[in-house]
């Protein structure tokens, strides 16, 4: 229980504390990403997010945190959190803790 804790505590730090390396992490999924611009890199993780990737949906929900590639908004970042969380990413589950708790 502990340690699930320290690695959620965690997560959240490194999501608020770096966001742009949190994103960078996931950023390339096919290997042409590093060329594209914020804007067509939004446009492809949200076709995937659409698709129902929950590894997709919550990097589109990071994306609408930041505010990489279409302007900050939380609500819609915890909208796509919550499809991931609801598929089972304990990341996603973890950003919405951290969102719920600002």
């Amino acid at each position: 229980m502990f340690n699930k804790l320290l690695l959620s505590m965690a997560m959240i730090a490194s999501m608020s504390l770096f966001p742009q390396v949190s994103f960078a992490e996931n950023a390339n999924f096919g290997g042409k990403s590093e060329s594209l611009s914020p804007e067509d890199k939004f446009a492809e993780v949200k076709q995937k997010a659409e698709a129902g990737s929950s590894k997709d949906q919550l990097s589109l929900g990071r994306m609408y945190h930041n505010g990489v590639g279409v302007a900050k908004d939380d609500a819609k970042a915890a909208e796509w959190w919550k499809k991931a969380a609801a598929q089972g990413n304990e990341i996603a589950q973890e950003a919405l803790k951290g969102l719920n708790a600002k």
